[in-house]
């Protein structure tokens, strides 16, 4: 079933700071590999959850003019503060 995810320019606007971003290239135009077999992403997402911190699925940058696939993009929500230990 298809799902609505925020693009990441969105989730920056809304919580009105700089976000943390990871977009995998090798599951992008023109490689499209399966983002869910990329072994980069589920050591990454598998460290996060290790870790507890929290992420989530987000969509590429907004673009007027271009309509992308969902490539495996993820939002890690950790504000920059050089006091917290995450």
């Amino acid at each position: 079933m298809p799902g609505l995810l925020e693009h990441i320019d969105a989730i920056a606007r809304k919580l009105q700071r700089d976000v943390l971003y990871i977009a995998f290239v090798r599951a992008e135009s023109p490689n499209f590999e399966d983002y869910e077999n990329l072994e980069s992403r589920k050591r990454i997402l598998q460290w996060l959850d290790d870790e507890s911190v929290p992420w989530r699925e987000c969509g590429p940058y907004a673009s007027e003019t271009t309509m992308r696939s969902y490539a495996g993009e993820v939002f890690i929500d950790v504000p920059f503060d050089e006091t917290n230990p995450q």
